[in-house]
């Protein structure tokens, strides 16, 4: 039979039009450049975290610069870079699949072949990074794929349950005081000079991670419901008609800063007369997704305002590439923090670590837009699709692309 014919053969690359990357011109360029600024954040909170990884170190108060970029870290970074990725990633989800409807009668099927590919990908970075969140976008990739037909309106509502429905499970979730059996490695293993003790360390700390419970669980919760706004966005072609009509945006903006005000107000509020709302209903998530959609918001705002920027064009290469430089980072903080590597782990100021975050950052801005001007896609993008369809397919960049200089 015709379906038969089709997966017992793959085809080639030239037979998948769904494999085809967009002309740069063609890109939703404010998804790209969202990616990049969810990158930054998130090198940024990374490398803080390897200033008093698994210790108590304070930054000292003759440090005035330090003490400053940790404010500024917390108040927009933290929080913000992972929870922005998983709303792009329900959005890159949601594109995947309605794209691949397209020209295949099962889009499931190739979508969950991907999902295996990145959580392969996830399992090996999870050894350089302890922190590796692939594993948690397949999870919540595998469940957005329940839903591939379904409409806006569904992923809104989804999204809307589980905003709702997160501040009461997680409190519920810490009063089950249910211990998961989970190795909890020793940091001698990453200061090892070992490189197997280090990847060992990393891949049994990402084990501990994945069954702390509730913690783990909160997390995904929250990835879940910023997915599905993805999703909804995606469905709603809301990026795509910013140029047109940003009322939208200017709402979300707005919306979002008056979310930022009100919530702690009410916390202390509640506080203060002694109501302990948190114990049954624990909306401080509420809080940073407000500062994240707040900033995400902003910038958009700014973008769309301002013309071609560096700034902003260097965002767009570094998140066009979002898979190749978030593996980058972990290894580029790997040999600098373990003791397979330079060692500095707990060696260096708090502003240390933020300036090799901004410097590796603008290394990548450099390279991503070098390896565009040549490639279709970054070296581990290509290699995801390559494994999903199970031929080396052809990364060339056609002559026929303008590509922004």
């Amino acid at each position: 039979m015709p379906v038969q014919t089709t997966y017992q053969r793959m085809p080639s690359s030239a037979s998948l039009p769904a494999l085809a990357p967009k002309d740069p011109s063609q890109r939703t360029a404010i998804v790209d450049m969202l990616r990049g600024w969810a990158l930054l954040s998130v090198v940024l909170v990374n490398y803080a975290i390897f200033y008093s990884y698994d210790a108590v170190i304070r930054v000292p108060a003759y440090d005035v610069i330090s003490r400053a970029l940790k404010i500024v870290i917390s108040v927009v970074f933290v929080s913000k870079g992972w929870t922005l990725l998983s709303l792009l990633f329900g959005y890159g989800f949601s594109a995947l699949m309605e794209k691949r409807r397209g020209g295949d009668p099962q889009p499931r099927w190739l979508f969950w072949k991907r999902m295996f590919w990145l959580f392969v990908i996830a399992i090996m970075n999870s050894g350089i990074y302890y922190g590796d969140v692939l594993k948690d976008y397949v999870l919540m990739g595998l469940l957005i794929s329940l839903f591939d037909r379904a409409s806006k309106k569904t992923f809104l509502t989804m999204a809307i349950i589980c905003l709702l429905a997160f501040p009461a499970l997680i409190p519920i979730s810490r009063s089950l005081h249910v211990r998961m059996p989970a190795i909890n490695p020793s940091l001698s293993l990453y200061t090892s000079h070992n490189p197997v003790d280090v990847l060992r360390f990393g891949l049994e700390s990402g084990l501990h991670v994945l069954l702390s419970f509730p913690k783990y669980f909160d997390w995904n919760l929250v990835m879940l419901t910023c997915g599905f706004v993805g999703a909804y966005l995606q469905k709603s072609a809301f990026f795509e008609r910013l140029k047109e009509d940003t009322r939208l945006l200017k709402r979300s903006f707005w919306c979002s800063a008056l979310a930022v005000i009100a919530l702690p107000l009410i916390h202390w509020g509640s506080d203060a007369l002694r109501w302990n709302v948190d114990r049954l209903y624990d909306a401080y998530t509420w809080f940073e997704l407000s500062l994240m959609v707040f900033f995400a918001s902003g910038l958009c705002w700014i973008f769309l305002r301002s013309k071609a920027n560096f700034f902003f064009v260097s965002l767009q290469y570094v998140g066009r590439m979002t898979l190749t430089n978030y593996l980058s980072q972990n290894l580029v903080a790997m040999l600098l923090f373990s003791g397979f590597g330079l060692g500095l782990l707990h060696k260096t100021s708090y502003s240390f670590n933020i300036g090799t975050a901004l410097s590796v950052f603008i290394v990548q801005v450099f390279f991503s837009r070098w390896w565009l001007s040549l490639h279709k896609w970054g070296p581990c993008e290509w290699l995801w699709r390559s494994l999903t369809y199970g031929s080396w397919i052809s990364n060339e960049i056609p002559t026929a692309w303008n590509v922004q200089k």
